[in-house]
C-alpha cells in the first residue's frame, strides 16, 4: 500500500507533467492536493483493513465471528473457575450457622478476586467448619487461584474466624482468543464436517464451553465407536464437563454409533535451561517472562499435539531481554503424544547460564 508521501508525490508529479511546475504548497492548488492525498490515504487504508477481513486467515474480532458462523461454529465466552473454600468458627458451636448462597469471598491481592457460593450450607452445631462449593464473580483463567489464596470474607458471616480454599480453583478460561478460533475455522476448511468423520466430532466435542482441544479416534472399541478424548486449557476436564460433551454428543452422532467421552492424559512436559540475559536486563524479570510463556505455550498445544523443544526454544529466543540459552539435555526432552493424551507444563528450572 502506497504511503501518504507516495501518493501526494505521485499526485505533484501528476500534475507538474500536465501544467509545466510543480504547486507551491502554501499555494490553494497545494493546499488542496495535500488534504486530497490524506483522503485517497485513508480509503486505501480502509481497503486494506477490509480486504484482511475477507479471509479467515487474517480476519480479526467481529469479522472472524462472521467467518466462524459460515462454518457454523462460534466463539467460546470466558468460563468461570469453580472450586470449594471452608468455613471455620473459633469454637465449637451450639447451634446451627448458615452460609447463604451468594455469599462472597475473595483473594487478599492489591486487586482482589472474587468469588461467589453456589449454593446454602450450613455449619452445624457441635462442629467447627462447612465445605462451600464457589464460583468466580467473572469468566477468565486469572481466577484458577492456587490453593490458600482466598481468605476474606466480603459478606460478613457471624462468629467466622477463617475462610481459606484447600485446594485450588480450576476451570477458569478467556474468551476464545482469534488465533483459537481462527484455528478451528482453518480445521474445519482443511477437513471437511460431514456429521460422519473425525472433524465432525471434533467440532462438535470443542463447541462446548470449557472444552479446550478434543482427540478423535474411530473404532477404538471396535467398529461403530467413536472415542473423544477431550481436555481444557493445561488441564483435565472434570466430570461435569465430560457429561456435557457426552450428552451434546450423544445427541448428535450417526445412527448405530457409539461414542464415549473421556477426559484426555496429562501428558508432562518438563524443562531444564540455562539462560543468558542481556546486561541491562534483570535475570529474574526475565527468568519470570520466560516462565509465563513456556508455560502458556506448552499448556496451548491440546489433545494430541506434540510438544518440541525447537518449537519453544524459538519462543524463548524472542522474550525481550534474551542473550541466549542452552537445554540440559538429561532433563529436557521432545514429548510425542497420542490422541487420548494433551502436553502441559510440568517441571520448568531455570538458572543462570555461566559462562565456561
Amino acid at each position: 500500500m502506497e504511503s501518504y508521501n507516495e501518493i501526494l508525490t505521485g499526485m505533484e508529479n501528476a500534475y507538474k507533467d500536465t501544467t509545466g511546475y510543480k504547486p507551491d504548497e502554501n499555494s490553494d492548488t497545494g493546499i488542496r492536493m495535500r488534504v486530497l492525498a490524506g483522503e485517497v490515504f485513508n480509503l486505501t487504508s480502509q481497503l486494506e483493513w477490509l480486504k484482511k477481513q475477507m479471509f479467515p486467515t487474517t480476519a480479526e474480532g467481529i469479522y472472524l465471528d462472521y467467518h466462524a458462523e459460515e462454518r457454523g461454529i462460534t466463539r467460546k465466552s470466558a468460563v468461570k473457575a469453580t472450586g470449594y473454600v471452608t468455613f471455620a468458627m473459633a469454637y465449637v458451636i451450639t447451634e446451627d450457622v448458615i452460609i447463604p448462597k451468594g455469599t462472597v469471598v475473595a483473594t487478599d491481592d492489591d486487586v482482589p478476586l472474587r468469588f461467589i457460593s453456589t449454593q446454602e450450607r450450613m455449619i452445624r452445631a457441635g462442629t467447627v467448619n462447612v465445605v462451600v462449593p464457589v464460583e468466580a464473580e467473572k469468566g477468565g483463567k486469572e481466577y484458577n487461584v492456587a490453593t490458600g489464596k482466598i481468605v476474606c470474607a466480603v459478606t460478613a458471616v457471624q462468629n467466622i474466624i477463617q475462610i481459606i480454599n484447600l485446594s485450588p480453583m480450576t476451570g477458569g478460561a478467556d474468551v476464545e482468543s482469534d488465533d483459537r478460533l481462527r484455528n478451528r475455522i482453518l480445521y474445519l476448511h482443511y477437513h471437511h464436517n460431514n456429521s460422519t468423520n473425525t472433524a465432525f466430532y471434533k467440532n462438535l466435542a470443542e463447541s462446548v464451553e470449557g472444552v479446550y482441544s478434543a482427540g478423535v479416534i474411530p473404532k477404538n472399541r471396535g467398529v461403530g465407536t467413536v472415542d473423544v478424548y477431550i481436555s481444557r486449557h493445561g488441564e483435565d476436564a472434570g466430570t461435569l464437563l465430560i457429561n456435557s460433551v457426552q450428552e451434546l454428543l450423544t445427541k448428535e452422532r450417526e445412527v448405530n454409533v457409539n461414542v464415549q467421552v473421556r477426559t484426555a492424559t496429562k501428558s508432562s512436559a518438563n524443562i531444564h535451561l540455562y539462560l543468558d540475559v542481556e546486561e541491562k536486563y534483570d535475570f529474574e524479570e526475565v527468568k519470570r517472562d520466560v516462565e509465563v510463556m513456556a508455560t502458556d505455550y506448552v499448556n496451548s498445544l491440546g489433545v494430541g499435539n506434540p510438544f518440541y523443544l525447537s518449537k519453544l526454544g524459538v519462543l524463548i529466543q524472542q522474550v525481550q531481554g534474551v542473550k541466549g540459552f542452552i537445554y540440559d539435555m538429561d532433563d529436557s526432552y521432545d514429548l510425542l503424544v497420542s490422541k487420548k493424551m494433551y502436553p502441559a507444563m510440568g517441571s520448568i528450572t531455570i538458572e543462570r547460564r555461566v559462562e565456561t
